[in-house]
């Protein structure tokens, strides 16, 4: 069984609905005893850095969170992938996760209009199997002011204004700053992967 934790900070229906397509069974949980029985969970996030840990914290799903990340196939979404990294401009005062290394700085806006928001295409940077069936230069459906910095943990790169980690990954964690379950075949064909990993 996936858990899509329900934090009130995501786009549960829109995930829920893209891992059902992937051929998954998946249940929206609120609880730590339901993530921590999950066999993988993905972990959603929209709008701001500092509300969705407050949320986390609110809820006493933080440390639930961490121990999936650190023993289970884990997939983050979005801000759900931002507070993966250990710190983010958008709230300099409150720690991320700090399951990947790395902090989340704000899109320069030399580049056009921030947020970058609409279909970006994704580069490769080295092989992995959240990438089998995904060709270079897919497009993917972005919504974001703030990106991680291009590190060891990245595996996919899309240039708005600076280079920035598209696609992240750490043992089994795996993460993504766009939106697969609105990225139609190709976003697709990433939570498929998640699905048979």
């Amino acid at each position: 069984m996936i858990a899509i934790v329900d934090y009130g900070m995501g786009n549960l229906y829109s995930v829920e609905a893209g891992l059902r397509r992937a051929g998954a069974s998946s249940k929206m949980v609120q609880t730590a005893a339901d993530i921590d029985s999950a066999d993988k969970v993905v972990f959603p996030g929209d709008g701001h850095f500092l509300a969705c840990m407050n949320a986390l914290n609110k809820r006493g799903l933080r440390d639930a969170v961490l121990r999936a990340a650190a023993k289970k196939p884990f997939f983050g979404i979005c801000v759900g992938m931002q507070v993966l990294y250990e710190s983010s401009e958008e709230a300099p005062d409150t720690p991320g996760l700090a399951v990947l290394p790395g902090h989340i700085r704000h899109l320069p806006e030399v580049a056009g209009k921030i947020p970058h928001m609409g279909w970006n295409t994704v580069q490769h940077t080295r092989a992995h199997p959240m990438l089998n069936g995904v060709p270079e230069n897919s497009r993917f459906y972005f919504i974001h002011s703030y990106y991680a910095e291009p590190n060891a943990c990245t595996i996919g790169i899309a240039e708005y204004s600076t280079a920035m980690t598209a696609i992240a990954e750490h043992c089994n964690v795996w993460a993504t700053q766009f939106h697969p379950e609105k990225s139609g075949r190709w976003g697709a064909q990433l939570l498929k992967n998640f699905v048979a990993a």
